[in-house]
């Protein structure tokens, strides 16, 4: 073994594919009969009745095909507050709060702001890298295990891996994870 420039326990943030652990979970959840992934997220998270997420299956946003309006490739998505992706991220205390943010990112609410999200087409109808979608995921792990984020994936998965020590996700001050790349481990957490 040997960790270049960090030691042994040093923590690596795994960016975006903190995204595969909540997928995996969801795929977990799904395999126990949990959760039927062709169905419409508010099957899951009634909640979502009247927002712009209901009708859309679950394996739409699995997929990154939920239609969902907060594009994260644009120019400016992470330094102009009037992007809705600045603001999903302002929502998890990773950005500052600066501009005409809506009272949920203020708060760091981020799913009451999910909530508020518009569509910019039907599900299925175009791909594109959302990382509300994977929030989402984690909401719906939520509502399923009635268990935060950060419990469930350690019971769900990161238990079941062989990780020799525990991994971090990072939260707001709701206690929301920061599931779309906020996750952490040791160096030399996994053999």
């Amino acid at each position: 073994e040997s960790y270049p420039r960090m030691g042994r326990d040093d923590r690596h943030i795994l960016f975006s594919v903190s995204k595969v652990l909540v997928s995996t979970a969801v795929a977990i959840l799904e395999d126990r009969g949990l959760v039927d992934v062709s169905k419409p997220v508010e099957a899951c998270i009634p909640a979502l009745q009247g927002t712009a997420w209901a009708g859309i299956p679950v394996t739409d946003i699995l997929d990154m095909a939920s239609g969902i309006d907060a594009h994260e490739g644009i120019e400016d998505s992470y330094t102009n507050p009037e992007r809705k992706h600045y603001q999903y991220e302002a929502s998890l205390g990773w950005l500052p709060k600066t501009g005409n943010l809506p009272p949920s990112v203020v708060e760091e609410d981020t799913y009451a702001f999910l909530d508020t999200l518009q569509k910019k087409s039907g599900p299925r109808e175009i791909w594109e890298y959302v990382s509300v979608n994977t929030m989402m995921l984690a909401r719906l792990i939520e509502e399923v295990t009635g268990k935060k984020f950060p419990e469930a994936l350690s019971e769900l998965v990161w238990s079941k891996i062989g990780a020799e020590s525990d991994a971090l996700v990072s939260v707001n001050a709701h206690g929301q994870g920061g599931v779309n790349g906020g996750i952490k481990h040791p160096a030399s957490s996994i053999r």
